[in-house]
């Protein structure tokens, strides 16, 4: 089980999957320059941000869980941690353990591969939470969830949250931000294994057309960015 977390100040569409991704000739996302480099060199830092985009301005730090509750005051700003839990059958009460350790309850808690039968989501409830899922078509394994605080105004965003068979799942929440802008937030799961383009052509379809709002994507991607053919892939998405 991993886990990774971040906070934020901040700056209904139809239920039916779309099983095939439209054409989007004319926008792409915008591209950088990256760099590659040999596993041996970054041994010393393991931030991907900064070992392989080069003109990418990222205000993204890294905390041990001690620092982040002693720098961090979560409660002014909006939260979000995402754990792969590799089955919350086996893994909710670790998962319950570590949130624990923190002062103040994330706004938003994304989780990778639940593993979680259908309609068994109300054995897996997190206490003051509401939760949401999308699970993997016709076969085990995967799944994603999304538990959102219930003081919090927030609602699923159809048109961003499915499930393509042996590509990805995906489930998106808006939180309605009061005299803000509205905030995305996704998790996403992509098989193991999968078409990496056709990932990337999904995620592209899914979010390229709302770039005036702020969009968190948390998730398991499982990109291996130390593999030079798949990160020129996803390169013009990252």
């Amino acid at each position: 089980m991993t886990s990774t977390f971040c906070s934020h100040s901040s700056s209904s569409e139809d239920e039916e999957d779309n099983n095939t991704p439209t054409d989007c000739n004319e926008a792409k996302l915008e591209t950088f320059e990256f760099t590659v480099h040999k596993t041996e060199n970054i041994i010393n830092n393991i931030d991907p941000g900064i070992i392989f985009f080069n003109n990418v301005n990222i205000n993204c730090n890294y905390y041990t869980d001690s620092q982040f509750k002693r720098m961090i005051k979560s409660d002014l700003k909006l939260s979000i941690i995402h754990f792969n839990s590799r089955s919350l059958y086996a893994n909710l009460h670790h998962i319950k353990e570590y949130l624990n350790h923190f002062n103040t309850p994330f706004n938003i808690i994304a989780i990778t591969a639940t593993w979680i039968k259908p309609d068994k989501e109300m054995d897996f409830e997190l206490p003051g939470c509401e939760m949401f899922t999308r699970n993997r078509k016709n076969k085990n394994g995967g799944e994603v969830a999304l538990y959102a605080d219930k003081n919090s105004h927030c609602k699923v965003v159809a048109s961003m949250t499915t499930a393509v068979k042996d590509v990805l799942e995906c489930i998106t929440e808006e939180i309605c931000m009061e005299q803000k802008k509205n905030i995305i937030v996704c998790c996403t799961n992509r098989t193991p294994g999968s078409n990496v383009v056709l990932f990337k052509d999904w995620m592209e379809e899914m979010f390229l057309n709302n770039r005036q709002r702020e969009i968190f994507i948390c998730g398991d991607f499982n990109i291996d960015l130390l593999k030079t053919k798949q990160l020129c892939i996803i390169e013009p998405t990252m």
